[in-house]
């Protein structure tokens, strides 16, 4: 997952959560509860506070994680606590119009475009007031691959009207993962 603060990662403290045994960036915390992964910190994510100091983190990178985890709103505000004040989050999961999103029997949460809106400021859903965790969206995005021509076409399209394409095309033409860079608020 490739973004400017990954690229400008050098000097930062980065958290890897879930990380198994890939590591994105080296230097990076890796938390799994996999021993078998061999991460810096073995520790199950469903089991909270996380074994971190407040605002100890300037990226908490969580690839194809939040999928598995009993509580969403739980963790996104256990990261919020970790995550320095102005810190990111990326985050990569399944969009929910992918086949993989519900052939894994291990997925327990399906995301769409808007599904980090109730930690936005601003947004229409932030009145119910889930929770206390504040972020700010830099990036929200569609992957549609990148390879083929007809991906390069749709894809800036689709991202340019995302809430359209989720509420009608999305199991027409069905994408694999959604992209999410947000700003800890604090």
């Amino acid at each position: 997952m490739e973004t400017d603060a990954v690229r400008q990662g050098e000097g930062l403290a980065v958290l890897e959560l879930g990380c198994g045994k890939k590591r994105y960036w080296s230097g990076s915390v890796t938390v799994d509860i996999c021993e078998s992964s061999n991460p810096d910190v073995v520790h199950d994510l469903n089991v909270y506070p996380y074994p971190f100091e407040s605002n100890s983190f300037d990226i908490v990178s969580c690839v194809h994680v939040l999928e598995h985890l009993d509580d969403v709103i739980k963790t996104v505000e256990e990261i919020h606590r970790i995550l320095k004040p102005g810190g990111r989050l990326l985050v990569e999961v399944p969009h929910f119009s992918s086949v993989h999103a519900y052939s894994d029997p291990t997925h327990k949460h399906f995301f769409a475009s808007r599904s980090f809106d109730y930690f936005l400021e601003g947004t229409p859903v932030r009145q119910f007031d889930y929770s206390s965790a504040r972020f700010s969206m830099l990036r929200r995005e569609v992957i549609t691959g990148r390879r083929r021509l007809v991906h390069r076409i749709i894809g800036p399209w689709l991202n340019r009207h995302i809430e359209f394409y989720e509420e009608h095309l999305a199991f027409i033409f069905p994408r694999h993962t959604l992209v999410f860079e947000l700003t800890a608020i604090k």
